[in-house]
Protein backbone atom coordinates (compact mmCIF):
# COMPACT_ATOMS: atom_id res chain seq x y z
CA UNK A 1 0.00 0.00 0.00
CA UNK A 2 1.58 3.34 -0.60
CA UNK A 3 0.70 5.75 1.91
CA UNK A 4 1.13 8.92 0.13
CA UNK A 5 -1.69 8.84 -2.12
CA UNK A 6 -3.85 8.33 1.41
CA UNK A 7 -1.94 11.26 3.27
CA UNK A 8 -2.63 13.37 -0.57
CA UNK A 9 -6.51 12.55 0.06
CA UNK A 10 -6.67 13.18 3.71
CA UNK A 11 -4.75 16.72 3.30
CA UNK A 12 -6.99 17.70 -0.06
CA UNK A 13 -9.03 19.70 2.05
CA UNK A 14 -7.27 21.74 4.29
CA UNK A 15 -4.79 22.79 1.19
CA UNK A 16 -6.49 25.97 0.81
CA UNK A 17 -6.02 26.48 4.81
CA UNK A 18 -2.67 25.70 5.15
CA UNK A 19 -2.00 27.80 2.59
CA UNK A 20 -3.15 30.89 3.57
CA UNK A 21 -2.01 30.39 7.04
CA UNK A 22 1.27 30.58 5.17
CA UNK A 23 0.82 33.58 4.04
CA UNK A 24 -0.32 34.76 7.37
CA UNK A 25 3.00 33.25 8.59
CA UNK A 26 4.86 35.25 6.50
CA UNK A 27 3.60 38.67 7.97
CA UNK A 28 4.05 37.44 11.12
CA UNK A 29 7.94 36.64 10.42
CA UNK A 30 8.21 40.01 8.55
CA UNK A 31 6.46 42.21 11.25
CA UNK A 32 8.35 40.19 14.36
CA UNK A 33 11.80 41.02 12.82
CA UNK A 34 11.31 44.91 14.51
CA UNK A 35 11.45 43.19 17.91
CA UNK A 36 13.55 40.16 16.88
CA UNK A 37 17.57 39.81 17.70
CA UNK A 38 17.66 37.48 14.44
CA UNK A 39 19.70 38.85 11.37
CA UNK A 40 17.99 40.08 8.37
CA UNK A 41 19.40 37.40 6.46
CA UNK A 42 18.67 34.58 8.70
CA UNK A 43 14.96 35.64 9.07
CA UNK A 44 15.35 36.28 5.05
CA UNK A 45 15.90 32.47 4.45
CA UNK A 46 12.94 31.68 6.75
CA UNK A 47 10.40 33.49 4.97
CA UNK A 48 12.05 32.36 1.90
CA UNK A 49 11.62 29.14 2.94
CA UNK A 50 8.25 29.40 3.97
CA UNK A 51 7.05 30.83 0.72
CA UNK A 52 8.81 27.75 -1.36
CA UNK A 53 6.78 25.25 0.49
CA UNK A 54 3.46 27.64 0.17
CA UNK A 55 4.72 27.45 -3.61
CA UNK A 56 4.88 23.64 -4.13
CA UNK A 57 1.52 23.25 -1.24
CA UNK A 58 -0.65 25.56 -4.32
CA UNK A 59 1.64 23.01 -7.30
CA UNK A 60 0.29 20.07 -5.43
CA UNK A 61 -3.52 21.59 -5.28
CA UNK A 62 -3.15 22.89 -9.31
CA UNK A 63 -2.14 18.98 -9.69
CA UNK A 64 -4.99 17.44 -7.39
CA UNK A 65 -7.99 19.41 -8.90
CA UNK A 66 -6.89 18.37 -12.30
CA UNK A 67 -6.96 14.57 -11.62
CA UNK A 68 -10.58 15.75 -9.40
CA UNK A 69 -12.06 17.38 -12.80
CA UNK A 70 -12.04 14.08 -14.74
CA UNK A 71 -14.02 12.15 -11.76
CA UNK A 72 -17.66 11.60 -11.91
CA UNK A 73 -20.39 12.96 -8.93
CA UNK A 74 -20.44 8.70 -7.63
CA UNK A 75 -16.65 9.35 -7.71
CA UNK A 76 -16.64 13.03 -5.36
CA UNK A 77 -19.23 11.43 -3.32
CA UNK A 78 -17.21 8.58 -2.05
CA UNK A 79 -13.80 10.66 -1.99
CA UNK A 80 -16.17 13.07 -0.01
CA UNK A 81 -17.60 10.48 2.45
CA UNK A 82 -13.86 8.66 3.40
CA UNK A 83 -11.57 11.48 2.84
CA UNK A 84 -12.60 14.81 2.71
CA UNK A 85 -15.20 14.80 4.98
CA UNK A 86 -16.54 18.81 4.45
CA UNK A 87 -20.00 18.62 5.08
CA UNK A 88 -21.40 21.63 2.74
CA UNK A 89 -20.13 19.67 -0.20
CA UNK A 90 -21.40 16.30 0.71
CA UNK A 91 -24.52 18.07 1.41
CA UNK A 92 -24.54 19.13 -2.26
CA UNK A 93 -23.19 16.03 -3.45
CA UNK A 94 -26.29 14.09 -1.93
CA UNK A 95 -28.51 16.49 -3.61
CA UNK A 96 -27.67 15.20 -7.32
CA UNK A 97 -26.67 11.65 -6.36
CA UNK A 98 -27.53 9.07 -4.02
CA UNK A 99 -25.64 6.24 -2.83
CA UNK A 100 -28.34 2.96 -3.05
CA UNK A 101 -25.73 -0.05 -2.84
CA UNK A 102 -24.76 -2.19 -0.39
CA UNK A 103 -22.44 -1.81 2.14
CA UNK A 104 -19.94 -4.77 0.56
CA UNK A 105 -20.01 -2.68 -2.95
CA UNK A 106 -19.73 0.56 -0.93
CA UNK A 107 -16.01 -0.90 -0.12
CA UNK A 108 -15.20 -2.09 -3.53
CA UNK A 109 -16.21 1.28 -5.07
CA UNK A 110 -13.79 2.71 -2.72
CA UNK A 111 -10.66 0.51 -3.39
CA UNK A 112 -11.53 0.80 -6.65
CA UNK A 113 -11.69 4.71 -6.71
CA UNK A 114 -8.24 4.13 -4.59
CA UNK A 115 -6.48 2.21 -7.17
CA UNK A 116 -8.13 5.08 -9.87
CA UNK A 117 -6.69 7.89 -7.74
CA UNK A 118 -3.27 5.52 -7.89
CA UNK A 119 -2.80 5.39 -11.51
CA UNK A 120 -4.48 9.21 -12.30
CA UNK A 121 -0.81 9.47 -10.14
CA UNK A 122 1.49 7.57 -11.96
CA UNK A 123 -0.08 9.34 -15.37
CA UNK A 124 0.80 12.40 -14.06
CA UNK A 125 4.05 11.78 -12.70
CA UNK A 126 3.53 12.07 -8.94
CA UNK A 127 5.05 8.46 -7.00
CA UNK A 128 5.79 7.99 -3.73
CA UNK A 129 9.43 8.97 -4.06
CA UNK A 130 8.40 12.08 -5.71
CA UNK A 131 6.03 12.79 -2.67
CA UNK A 132 9.15 12.29 -0.63
CA UNK A 133 11.33 14.22 -2.35
CA UNK A 134 9.26 17.07 -2.96
CA UNK A 135 6.91 17.59 0.39
CA UNK A 136 9.07 15.44 2.97
CA UNK A 137 10.28 18.27 4.74
CA UNK A 138 6.81 19.82 5.21
CA UNK A 139 6.08 18.44 9.26
CA UNK A 140 2.19 18.04 8.94
CA UNK A 141 2.57 15.86 5.75
CA UNK A 142 5.56 13.80 7.77
CA UNK A 143 3.39 12.89 10.72
CA UNK A 144 0.46 12.07 8.53
CA UNK A 145 2.95 9.97 6.70
CA UNK A 146 3.75 8.19 9.53
CA UNK A 147 0.57 8.00 11.40
CA UNK A 148 -0.90 5.84 8.74
CA UNK A 149 1.87 3.72 8.31
CA UNK A 150 1.54 3.05 12.09
CA UNK A 151 -1.46 2.27 11.83
CA UNK A 152 -1.17 0.21 9.25
CA UNK A 153 1.48 -2.02 10.85
CA UNK A 154 -0.47 -2.01 14.24
CA UNK A 155 -3.87 -3.62 11.34
CA UNK A 156 -1.15 -5.96 10.54
CA UNK A 157 0.29 -7.14 13.80
CA UNK A 158 -3.84 -7.89 14.82
CA UNK A 159 -4.29 -9.94 11.27
CA UNK A 160 -1.65 -12.15 12.35
CA UNK A 161 -2.32 -12.34 16.24
CA UNK A 162 -6.05 -13.13 15.38
CA UNK A 163 -4.67 -15.78 12.62
CA UNK A 164 -2.55 -16.98 15.59
CA UNK A 165 -5.35 -17.12 17.53
CA UNK A 166 -7.64 -19.12 15.15
CA UNK A 167 -4.96 -21.90 14.53
CA UNK A 168 -4.29 -22.34 18.16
Amino acid sequence: MCYFENVLLYSYPHLTNIISDMDKLVYQKAYSSVSNNISCLDLSEKIIKIIDKKDRLINLKIKLDEIFKNYSNEELLLLEQKYFKRKAVLKKLLEKFTINYSLRTYFRKQNRLLEKFSKSLNINGLSESWFLDKYGDIDWFNSLYSRLKHDEKIKQSKKINDNYLKTA
